[in-house]
């Protein structure tokens, strides 16, 4: 009986430590470096238009806040018509976050949004990749967003 308690003990210290590094990876502020989708061969390609770029940063804390903001820098192309989350070619939301370590998902529980409409929890699935953050929207995860870690 006491080994079946010492594994199940170490089993539950590892699982939590490692749910803490994830957790703790995301605290910080992170630069959009570029947004990428998957082209009909499943190749991924600049998602931004030619001749603009998007530009954004998205902050994490150690107390589970976040914030997020983006824009392409050509703010009144066409591209935002079919995209109601963009107010003005622009997009920007905070919320409560979650990292769920064995599935790779972090969820932004939205709190407020530009659009008001777009006020719902939101999922990303995550890879941190030396100092860029690779975040998919989900469930599709054709498009995904690369940012750089900010040094201070």
């Amino acid at each position: 009986m006491q080994n079946l308690l010492f594994i199940i003990l170490i089993a539950f210290t590892v699982s939590t430590s490692a749910y803490a590094e994830d957790r703790q990876s995301f605290v910080g502020a992170w630069e959009l470096t570029k947004i990428e989708g998957k082209d009909d061969n499943g190749n991924w390609i600049d998602f931004a238009p030619e001749g603009t770029r998007f530009v954004g940063s998205i902050m994490y804390s150690v107390s589970g806040k976040m914030q997020a903001q983006l824009h392409l820098t050509d703010r009144t192309h066409e591209m935002f018509k079919n995209h109601p989350e963009f107010m003005a070619g622009y997009a920007a939301y905070y919320a409560d976050y979650s990292v769920n370590d064995k599935t790779k998902v972090v969820t932004h529980e939205r709190l407020g949004h530009v659009n008001i409409e777009e006020v719902k929890d939101v999922q990303r699935s995550y890879i941190f990749k030396d100092d860029l953050l690779i975040l998919s929207p989900m469930p599709d995860g054709n498009v995904r967003l690369i940012w750089t870690r900010v040094k201070p």
